[in-house]
């Protein structure tokens, strides 16, 4: 759909502030196309990042935007198609980033201590903790990234770790990722679940010596 009038000035304006160093120019672009561009990000890519990385993305594009104002040419596209082409590819870029630091796994043992942690704490709890701990499991799960919680509950629902390939199937996405994805869920679940104190931490072996 062409923009109106209107909103080709408002965009034009906002170039000339960037071009111009005023950072208003940079919280209007935030501001009149921001909130689209994350709803946009959100819908392709929410599965594989979190809130926090997807809003990286987006101050990531802001900022490269803001340096490469003056180029701006608009006959190629409007301003907010070029912030959400520039987004996607930071977005992209933070998937890659991720996945490559948890390196070319070939195995389903992707931080499988996690898992086993979290089977030892509901067996050994009474039936009333037991009750508190899966219910702040789910709690915990439920905030997780959809891919990432997808994964979460199908290793639970396998009782080890699911099959990489067969979710990487489903969810269209590549093996890799989805050890990515997991090691980073089980991170966070361990994390989520620590702060209500189900794992004693780990002991600082600096302290020990002394």
């Amino acid at each position: 759909m062409p923009q109106d009038h209107e909103s080709v000035e408002q965009d034009w304006e906002i170039v000339r502030r960037m071009t111009g160093r005023d950072s208003e120019g940079l919280r209007q672009l935030l501001i009149t196309h921001g909130g689209r561009v994350k709803w946009c990000l959100t819908r392709e890519l929410g599965g594989a990042l979190g809130d926090s990385e997807i809003d990286e993305a987006i101050n990531t594009a802001a900022y490269k935007i803001w340096a490469a104002a003056p180029s701006f040419d608009g006959r190629k596209g409007t301003l907010r198609a070029w912030f959400y082409a520039i987004a996607r590819n930071a977005a992209i870029g933070i998937i890659r980033r991720d996945e490559s630091q948890i390196g070319p796994t070939t195995g389903e043992d992707v931080d499988a201590a996690t898992v086993s942690a979290f089977r030892e704490a509901a067996e050994h709890a009474t039936s009333e903790a037991h009750a508190r701990f899966l219910d702040s499991l789910r709690v915990c799960i439920a905030n997780l990234p959809p891919k990432q919680r997808a994964i979460i509950q199908a290793d639970l629902r396998s009782g080890d770790v699911a099959d990489a390939g067969q979710l990487a199937e489903e969810l269209n996405t590549t093996k890799n990722s989805i050890y990515a994805s997991r090691s980073i869920a089980r991170k966070t679940l361990k994390k989520a679940l620590g702060k209500l104190g189900y794992f004693a931490e780990e002991p600082d072996p600096q302290a020990e010596q002394t």
